[in-house]
């Protein structure tokens, strides 16, 4: 049985995971991936805080997905998650 998203219109879901060089956020709305950004190391927690405070109503949950190694997939992937469980 496959598991579906449950769309919810016009609201935004990031999926954030770090690696060596910085941290990655992947945003997904209406169902489907909004693309990427990659933060350098350094100054990334910092700029990554002061754009999710701009979104109202944001809500943070925490989850480590072991299997998948790609950062990028790995932000997807929570992005994907997050979508599921809101």
């Amino acid at each position: 049985m496959r598991k579906t998203s449950i769309v919810r219109n016009g609201e935004r879901y990031f999926g954030v995971d770090i690696d060596a060089g910085g941290i990655v956020v992947a945003e997904r709305m209406d169902g489907r991936s909004l693309g990427e950004a990659r933060y350098p190391a350094g100054a990334a927690a910092m700029t990554l805080a002061v754009a999710l405070m701009a979104v109202e109503g944001i809500q943070v949950t925490m989850v480590s997905p072991q299997t998948i190694k790609e950062p990028a997939a790995r932000a997807e992937q929570l992005a994907r998650l997050a979508e599921r469980l809101f």
